[in-house]
C-alpha cells in the first residue's frame, strides 16, 4: 500500500527509546507457572520476560502456555523454557536497542509473533516496547483507511460445540486473542477470549478437575487418571466458556485509528468486523504492523 510517510520527508523516526515502557511483567525460572499466570492476570497482559536471577533469558506468552500440557501448580517456569525452545515459536525473541527505529520494530514484532519486545543495553533490560504503543504511533498514517481495507476476510469463527483444544489451536495459529462464536446462520452468538481460558482454573489446574473415585484411591503422589481427565477437559465444547458480550467488535467501515483505540481499551490485539450481526472479517495489530513494515 502506498502512503505518504512523514518520516521520509526529513522528520525524525520514532525509536524504541521513545516507546519504552518499564511496567512489564517479569518472572524467574524458579517460580511456578501458576504464579506467572496470576501475575499476567493482575497486570492484564499476555506476555512476561523471564529471568534467571538478574540475567534476562527470553519471553513467554499465554498463547504458548495454553498449547502446553502442564500442571501449572507444579511446573516451573524453567521447564517451560525448555519446552518452548523445542517448539516452533522461539523462546528467544529479538532484542531491541534504544535506537531501533519503528519500521524495524514492526518487522521484528511480526516475525517473532509477540505483542512486546525487550529493550536491552549491555545485556541489561531497560524496559519493553508494546504492540499497542507501536500501533498508536503509526495510527495517523492510517487515518483515512477503514478496517475492511486491511482486515483478513472472511472472519475466522467458531461454533458453540467446537472443542476447547481446537480453539486454542486457532489462537496459536492465527495470532489472535479472541474469536467470534456463531450459529448455523453465521450470526454472532458471543465471543471466546484467550484470557478467559488462561485464567480459568478448570482449563489448567489438575486439582480443580474431577478425578474418579478409583483414581483417588491409588497410592503415590499422582493418580493414574490425571492426564485422562485433563484431556477430557480440553475436549469440552467452547460454549461453556464463551461470553455473550460482543467484546471488541466494530463495523467494517470503522476508521483504523478508532479500531486501534477500541483494541487498546479492551486489552486485545484483534477486532472482529461485524455487519448485520454477522462477522465478516478480523483486523489484528499484527496486520497493521506487517503493512507498515513493507
Amino acid at each position: 500500500m502506498n502512503r505518504n510517510n512523514p518520516y521520509e520527508k526529513g522528520e525524525l523516526m520514532t525509536t524504541a527509546k521513545d516507546l519504552l515502557r518499564k511496567d512489564y511483567v517479569s518472572t524467574d525460572i524458579k517460580e511456578t507457572v501458576a504464579k506467572l499466570i496470576g501475575k499476567l492476570k493482575k497486570a492484564g497482559t499476555h506476555s512476561a520476560l523471564v529471568f534467571d536471577g538478574k540475567k534476562y533469558l527470553g519471553l513467554v506468552s499465554r498463547r504458548f502456555l495454553l498449547t502446553s500440557r502442564i500442571d501449572p501448580s507444579e511446573m516451573k517456569v524453567g521447564n517451560i523454557i525448555k519446552k518452548r525452545s523445542k517448539a516452533k515459536t522461539p523462546f528467544f525473541v529479538p532484542k531491541l536497542e534504544e535506537n531501533t527505529d519503528i519500521k524495524q520494530i514492526c518487522k521484528l514484532m511480526t516475525t517473532s509473533d509477540t505483542d512486546m519486545l525487550p529493550v536491552l543495553k549491555k545485556e541489561q533490560v531497560l524496559g519493553i516496547v508494546h504492540a499497542h504503543d507501536v500501533a498508536n504511533e503509526i495510527a495517523r498514517e492510517y487515518a483515512r483507511l477503514t478496517c475492511d481495507e486491511l482486515a483478513s476476510k472472511p472472519a475466522i469463527t467458531a461454533r458453540p460445540n467446537d472443542q476447547i483444544i481446537k480453539i486454542i489451536t486457532v489462537f496459536s495459529r492465527e495470532a489472535i486473542d479472541h474469536l467470534p462464536v456463531v450459529d448455523e446462520q453465521n450470526r454472532l452468538m458471543g465471543m471466546v477470549a484467550m484470557s478467559d481460558l488462561a485464567e480459568n482454573p478448570q482449563a489448567w489446574n489438575m486439582s480443580a478437575q474431577k478425578i474418579s473415585q478409583a483414581a483417588s484411591h491409588q497410592g503415590g503422589k499422582h493418580t493414574g487418571y490425571a492426564h485422562g481427565e485433563k484431556t477430557k477437559m480440553m475436549n469440552l465444547p467452547i460454549q461453556n466458556y464463551m461470553s455473550t458480550r460482543q467484546i471488541c467488535c466494530t463495523p467494517p467501515e470503522t476508521k483504523i485509528p478508532d479500531a486501534i483505540k477500541t483494541m487498546e481499551e479492551n486489552n486485545v490485539c484483534s477486532i472482529v468486523l461485524v455487519k448485520y450481526d454477522k462477522p465478516v472479517g478480523i483486523l489484528t495489530i499484527k496486520d497493521l504492523l506487517m503493512d507498515y513494515a513493507k
